[in-house]
Formats: C-alpha cells, sequence, structure tokens
C-alpha cells in the first residue's frame, strides 16, 4: 500500500491542478487594462478598451440616417424593424439596409432570447460599411464574462458565448464609447455624458452607465438626484442620442435624445429616422413577448 502512495499522491495533485485551472484560475491570469483618451474610472477591467475611444463617422446628407435604440438580444424585433424602416422609407421598392446609414446606441446583448444572433447580424452590417455601433454597458459584462470564465464557471445567462468566435470578441472589444457625426452635431453614446468634462475626459463607466446627476457627479442610481440630461439641456453643446434608461422610455429634449423604449421588457423597439429633408421621424415595433420584468418603478410618461 504505501508505495502505491506516491502514485495516488501525483494522481491527485495533477487532477487539483486541472481542476483549479478550469474552475477557479479563469478569471486570475488576467492582465487588467486602464483606458487611453478617456478618463480611467471603468467597471470591468479585465479585457481592453478600444483602441480608438471616441470615433468620428462622416455621413451623407442626402441618404437617410436612422439611429436604433436598445437591442437586448430581441433578434426578430430588430430584423422586423429594419424592414419597417426600408419600406417606410422607399415604399416597399427592393433596397437593401445599406441605402440608410445606421448607428445603434449600444446594449446589442443580454436579457433577450438571441443575442448571439444580433452580435453575427451587426457585425456583419459594420463590416459593410453601413452600420456604427458604440459599445454598452451589457457589451462590457459580456466581455467581463468572456475574460474571466470559461465553459465550466460560465453563468447560464451567458451560455451564448459558446455560439460566438474570436471575430465576434474582436468586434465587442473594437466598439466606440462615442460615435460624433460632425455634419449633424450629434454624439452618439450608450448612456450618457458629462457635460463638465472635456471628451477624452469623459469616464468610460458613466459613458454606459450613468442615469443621473447627483450631487453634481453622475450616477448609475436612477433613485439619486436627477436626470443627466436637465444638466446637459442647461450645458450641453450638441445633441447626444443615447439608450440605456429603459426606466424612462423615450426621451426629448432641444438637444438630447433617449431611444431605449423597452423592447426587452415587452414593451417596443423604436429607431430616429433622419430624412435627406432634414425631417425627422419615429418607427418602431412592438415586442413579441416580455422577456423580462423591469426592475424598480417606472418614470416614463
Amino acid at each position: 500500500m504505501r508505495s502505491e502512495f506516491p502514485k495516488i499522491f501525483a494522481g491527485v495533485l495533477a487532477l487539483t491542478t486541472v481542476l483549479y485551472f478550469f474552475l477557479f484560475d479563469a478569471g486570475t491570469r488576467v492582465r487588467t487594462f486602464f483606458a487611453k483618451g478617456t478618463g480611467q474610472i471603468r467597471l470591468f477591467n479585465h479585457f481592453p478598451p478600444p483602441d480608438e475611444p471616441h470615433k468620428t463617422v462622416h455621413v451623407d446628407t442626402d441618404r437617410p440616417v436612422v439611429v436604433i435604440g436598445d437591442i437586448h438580444g430581441c433578434f426578430d424585433e430588430f430584423e422586423e424593424l429594419l424592414v419597417k424602416i426600408k419600406d417606410e422609407i422607399y415604399g416597399g421598392r427592393p433596397m437593401e439596409h445599406s441605402t440608410f446609414q445606421l448607428f445603434l446606441v449600444g446594449d446589442l446583448v443580454n436579457k433577450g432570447p438571441k443575442s448571439a444572433e444580433v452580435v453575427k447580424k451587426v457585425r456583419a452590417m459594420v463590416e459593410s460599411g453601413s452600420t456604427h455601433v458604440v459599445r454598452g454597458n451589457h457589451e462590457e459584462a459580456l466581455l467581463e464574462e468572456w475574460s474571466t470564465t470559461n465553459a465550466l464557471t460560465r453563468r447560464s445567462k451567458y451560455s451564448y458565448i459558446s455560439k460566438l468566435n474570436s471575430d465576434d470578441r474582436l468586434f465587442l472589444l473594437q466598439l466606440p464609447y462615442t460615435i460624433s457625426v460632425p455634419k449633424l452635431e450629434w454624439m452618439i453614446v450608450h448612456a450618457g455624458l458629462d457635460p463638465q468634462k472635456s471628451l477624452e475626459h469623459q469616464e468610460p463607466d458613466y459613458m454606459v452607465r450613468m442615469r443621473n446627476f447627483n450631487d453634481n457627479k453622475p450616477t448609475h442610481l436612477i433613485e439619486k438626484g436627477e436626470k443627466w440630461v436637465i444638466k446637459w439641456e442647461k450645458e450641453g453643446e450638441f445633441r447626444v442620442i443615447f439608450g440605456h434608461d429603459a426606466r424612462r422610455r423615450l426621451q426629448q429634449g432641444n438637444n438630447y435624445l433617449g431611444l431605449d423604449t423597452g423592447v426587452v421588457y415587452g414593451d417596443r423597439l423604436t429607431a430616429l429616422v433622419r430624412l435627406p429633408n432634414g425631417n425627422e421621424k419615429f418607427i418602431s415595433v412592438p415586442a413579441k413577448k416580455a422577456y423580462e420584468e423591469v426592475k424598480g418603478v417606472m418614470y416614463h410618461r
């Protein structure tokens, strides 16, 4: 029996090492990354920020420009909205999606039923040159899960990662925090901007999560202070188009527009359409169902 002990011990040690690697070590060997060209406050740090945090896109104002709110894995509603936009702009003539210029405000994934399908479709649209996307807090949450877990330790709500590949991950990693559209004097961001700071000093966490200002500082807590766009309307120098704040639904002001109309909560998916003549209209489709319950008080009217 004593002669077998070293073999048994070696076997147990090898098994323990393997289990540690797969079950525990997935999140401890990753690097911590800091943002460049922005402030330094990030909610997640185990994956790199975008190389180009603030992107500029030059649009052709003789073609329609479209911005769509948070999709949250609602693939069927997204496809239906694209068809409806095309039909309403072009009267049913056989046009492809590339005939209008499309912007998405982030939160492509999570909560809804088809996150992987949305990522792959949007990536193809971006690669075709017709579409531009900013990152949302749920893209960051997905990247954090991808960076710190493996197939054995991954939470079930991220099981769709198995349908994604390295090209999908690279696409998500490259999503900027903001997109500036100079010709229209628009800035697209997922959650919000601090009017007290220049673009290169905006904090990443606030750009993907802020909802309010409290004690003159941004916060993601909707119950603290007042909505950030009140301050932006007084001090902001251009129009900000954003998503994220589904509990307030559609928000409109002189220099801001919030487009998260709660499709994943059973409401609708909404697009702003700017026509070549400068007129704007909203186009939306209803949710197929409520995929998740709203957490907290609804603030929209």
